[in-house]
Formats: structure tokens, sequence, C-alpha cells
């Protein structure tokens, strides 16, 4: 099995899964001799700009699973791409807090009946 590295250059990164084509982008990537041991590992290793690259991955962080692409072809292809954002499935909406959330974090913020209770009676 060969051993494979990002050539030096555009390439694109997803994360997986993303739901859109503006959850990739397209980065330079560099070779740096400190990291070619990695070589073949499926590491994907961001600079000081990883905080802004990530961002505009659907909020991803580094412990995701990425992809990365190159090839002229795929690139061009990548920077023609276009399709709507679909409004979230019913099921993954937000759904409301229950009574027992709230309860936790009225006590969490000291404004609960037991929580204030406690603290008036030791004053």
């Amino acid at each position: 099995m060969r051993s494979r590295c990002g050539p030096k250059g555009p390439i694109g990164v997803g994360r997986s899964p993303n739901t859109n084509s503006s959850e990739i982008v397209e980065v330079c990537n560099i070779h740096l001799p400190e990291l070619m041991h990695f070589k073949g590992q499926g590491r994907v290793f961001f600079g000081a700009d990883a905080g802004s690259i990530l961002g505009k991955l659907n909020g991803g962080d580094m412990d995701d699973m990425l992809f990365v692409f190159w090839g002229a072809e795929y690139l061009e292809k990548f920077r023609q791409m276009q399709y709507p954002v679909q409004p979230r499935i019913k099921d993954q909406m937000v759904k409301a807090k229950s009574g027992q959330t709230k309860l936790n974090e009225a006590r969490w913020k000291g404004i609960g009946d037991k929580w204030t209770h406690a603290s008036s009676s030791s004053s």
C-alpha cells in the first residue's frame, strides 16, 4: 500500500458529514519536513488560521472527520458548485427545555426556590 500525501498547492477540505457546498473550503497545502513522518496516517494539520477554517466547516472542531481532495478538475467543479441550504429537518430542530432542565438552570443561577431558601436560612 502506498502512502499518500496531498500535493503542495490548492486542495479542498470538507467536514464529514457536511450539509452544503459552503462547508468545504479551498486551502493551500504545504509540506513541512518536521510533519512528513505522519504521511499516510490520514492526518490534517492546520496552522494559526485553524479557527477561521474550522468555523467555515459548519462549526467544525479539532476532533471532526475531514476529507481532502485535489486535482484541477475536482477543484474547478468545487468552485462552481452551488445549491441552496435547506431548512433543518423537524426532528433536528431544537426542542423546548423541559421543566426539570429549567429548574436545574434556575438552581445553578441561584434563583430557584430551594437554592434561595437555603441561602436565606444561612444568613
